[in-house]
């Protein structure tokens, strides 16, 4: 860090936002007064939102669940044991025979309007309990024009959705599903990247660090980029990129403590700086609990207190001035 240059401007309220990480537990103001009281005392205790759906269904409604299961599966059955004792197959027409491959699956469909029911519900409150547990809040869709950078030009068909928005410290910021889609037709392939934004109001170089453990086959340089090799074995896992002439200040802010938090604690995560926003990203999966947010959280924290400081130092006339 550059001498004369004063840290506490950049030094996070981390305090009170791990204060405010806390999650609904009895006592708090109730924050979803439009749920029945069997759903809100179930989200309670929702860390995993997967495992919530499954818990909701078969503990907390079992029978019901039960009985409509097996009157699905049982109509079904019933159908296809009568089609397959009266129906003339071998002289069907092609109509008839779609018809009767049809029948049968019509009782699936209040099986999967049941699912699809419950899955919602227990999805939304459990995005609203975890903007609580963030201290954000939800907000829905966001447009693609509130994002840039080389990430985002991936594929097409581009969306952000579950859109959480608040703040780090007095940088506003943001998390969502960023989705995209690469090729077209039966050759399409749907990718999610959890992404988290803190938008610093000034200009940083451009670099992106990418986990080599990812799914997605596209080229991760940008233009008028140059490859990067830190020290070390941390290019056999990550690759780093950085605009041409900002050489230094990119291996300078990716120091040893930064390489062993990602190849330690976050090995599917990467980050990309473009514009005045901080992005991290994960590639591989979207984050579906708690505590895969809370570390996200975590994680961005740590990269904005550590690297933006040191970009600003390495690479401004002057430090950046906010009140």
């Amino acid at each position: 860090m550059r001498a004369g240059s004063n840290p506490t401007r950049f030094v996070f309220a981390q305090s009170r936002l791990t204060e405010t990480a806390l999650w609904y537990r009895p006592g708090m103001s109730d924050p979803y007064p439009s749920y029945s009281e069997d759903l809100r005392t179930f989200n309670e205790s929702l860390e995993n939102l997967d495992e919530g759906i499954r818990d909701f269904m078969w503990k907390r409604h079992r029978t019901r669940s039960v009985l409509v299961f097996s009157v699905s599966i049982g109509l079904m059955l019933l159908f296809a044991g009568i089609e397959f004792m009266f129906f003339d197959w071998r002289h069907a027409t092609e109509d008839q025979f779609k018809g009767a491959v049809t029948l049968p699956l019509l009782p699936l469909i209040p099986l999967i309007i049941y699912i699809a029911t419950i899955r919602a519900r227990v999805t939304e409150v459990f995005k609203r309990q975890l903007a609580e547990a963030i201290g954000f809040t939800y907000g829905g869709e966001a447009p693609m024009g509130s994002v840039s950078g080389h990430i985002f030009e991936f594929g097409n068909a581009r969306y952000l959705s579950d859109v959480y928005i608040g703040k780090f410290g007095v940088f506003p910021g943001r998390f969502y599903t960023y989705t995209f889609v690469k090729g077209s037709g039966k050759h399409a392939r749907y990718y999610s990247f959890t992404v988290g934004e803190i938008d610093y109001g000034r200009t940083l170089p451009h670099l992106l660090l990418r986990p080599e453990n990812n799914r997605l086959e596209t080229d991760w340089r940008f233009p008028e980029s140059e490859a990067l090799t830190p020290e070390g074995g941390f290019s056999d896992r990550f690759d780093y990129y950085a605009e041409k002439g900002k050489r230094i200040e990119a291996l300078q802010v990716l120091e040893p403590t930064i390489m062993a938090l990602f190849h330690d604690e976050f090995p599917d995560f990467g980050f990309e700086t473009f514009g005045t926003k901080l992005y991290v990203f994960c590639p591989l999966y979207g984050i579906r609990t708690k505590q895969g947010f809370i570390g996200l959280h975590k994680l961005l924290l740590t990269l904005g207190s550590r690297i933006v400081p040191e970009l600003y130092n390495v690479s401004a006339e002057q430090d950046p001035v906010y009140t």
